[in-house]
């Protein structure tokens, strides 16, 4: 929809060929979706987030190697949905694109063509899910951490929902933040219980339920020096069907669990 969208000829026309920013206007007025868009020209680089912010998207800077910090020299200019690919390439993170923002990426610089309103006025809508988890805890969202989030989302999660237990872990790895903080504010200590097998996807994206099942047999085991005769506080960050937990929590019994009471950090207490 969007592809074809970008191929009409904006309302006012156009003079010398295609003329992008107009189309891209153009596309966010007529479809008030969620999206982020990178447009590569030959010469330049588009970057457009929709009017809600919905998805993330953020700009970077190529720095020469060894640079200082507060160097302002740039070699080039990249565009990511996460912040934390930025390193990897040897970029560092400069902004946000703001919701509704077009920016114009060119040799000469990074600059703002225009921001399209809300259409309704409404506030913004970004995706919850993105600090639960979609996204890398380096990442930054919204000038903060995905990791600093998460662990004061388990701080706030000790003093809504405080249980008794020996020690308080998480299924790793996008729970592991809120566990800390959980065992911060709590005072039960932190122990890891499960041993996460890193060549295994993600399981809930998987199409049918056993397949999903059996990717959780799949990618966990238990440490069961450490869940012996205990008793346990397991954070999740989320359910989205249950079919993960439930072989989870058989999982660590069977190495020997006393107990197991499962937190649900967005969710609350299930």
């Amino acid at each position: 929809l969007i592809t074809q969208a970008l191929c009409l000829n904006p309302p006012e026309g156009e003079v010398n060929g295609p003329d992008w920013p107009a189309r891209i206007k153009q596309v966010m007025q007529l479809a008030p979706l969620s999206y982020s868009l990178v447009l590569m020209l030959s010469d330049k680089i588009y970057a457009v987030r929709d009017a809600y912010g919905n998805r993330p998207l953020c700009i970077g800077k190529i720095v020469p190697l060894n640079s200082q910090p507060g160097n302002n020299v740039a070699e080039g200019w990249v565009v990511s949905s996460e912040s934390c690919g930025f390193l990897s390439i040897g970029a560092r993170y400069e902004r946000e694109v703001v919701p509704g923002e077009i920016v114009e990426l060119t040799e000469a610089g990074a600059r703002t063509i225009t921001i399209v309103d809300r259409m309704d006025g409404s506030n913004p809508a970004f995706c919850i899910f993105e600090y639960v988890y979609f996204a890398r805890s380096d990442s930054i969202f919204e000038g903060q951490m995905v990791y600093s989030v998460r662990l004061e989302c388990g701080k706030m999660l000790a003093r809504e929902a405080w249980v008794d237990a020996d020690i308080v872990s998480s299924v790793p790895e996008s729970g592991t933040a809120a566990a800390h903080g959980f065992s911060r504010e709590s005072g039960i200590p932190f122990a890891e219980v499960l041993c996460k097998n890193r060549y295994v996807g993600r399981t809930f994206i998987q199409p049918s339920t056993r397949l999903r099942q059996l990717g959780v047999a799949k990618k966990f085991g238990a440490l069961s020096e450490n869940v012996q005769g205990k008793k346990l506080i397991l954070i999740d960050d989320s359910i989205v069907r249950g079919n993960t937990i439930g072989p989870i929590v058989k999982l660590l019994r069977d190495a020997g669990a006393k107990e197991v009471k499962n937190l649900v950090l967005y969710l609350g207490y299930i």
